[in-house]
């Protein structure tokens, strides 16, 4: 099973390429608390720090193509168990200041659609990608402070 969100986005592949790359662009579009290596095989962390606990979420690069493709492999959640093994990919299309950006969760577990995480991970991505779209067109996105 897969969320998959499609957006156009009015900025060159370069510039949304640099917000789902690096930490800068992170804390501009997804979450102020982050630490990101965008190279092949390398880790990042994305941590949501709440009242009563910290979401970590840990990810592999398992491809990069520059200004064209990004794909994560989930390694740790604490809050949402269902995201490990689930694969994360960020693609963009596009040349000038107008890009197609399509982004795909999937997971092996045929029955993910009916778990709990599934609809709060469509809700979340769909404020987060509103939020790339705006950073990505005006500097000013809404990340998790």
């Amino acid at each position: 099973m897969s969320i998959k969100l499609e957006l156009i986005i009015n900025a060159t592949p370069q510039t949304i390429f640099k917000a789902i790359t690096t930490k800068k662009g992170y804390q501009g579009w997804w979450a102020v608390v982050c630490d990101v290596n965008c190279k092949l095989n390398q880790q990042s962390s994305i941590r949501f720090e709440k009242e009563d606990l910290t979401e970590e979420m840990i990810f592999k690069t398992i491809e990069v193509r520059e200004n064209e493709k990004l794909v994560w492999l989930c390694l740790a959640n604490n809050v949402f168990p269902s995201w490990v093994d689930t694969t994360l990919t960020f693609e963009i299309n596009g040349s000038g200041n107008k890009s197609h950006f399509t982004f795909t969760q999937i997971s092996a577990d045929k029955n993910w659609k009916k778990h709990p995480d599934y609809n709060g991970s469509l809700a979340g991505w769909n404020f987060f990608f509103d939020s790339l779209k705006n950073y990505c067109e005006t500097g000013e996105g809404e990340p998790w402070e």
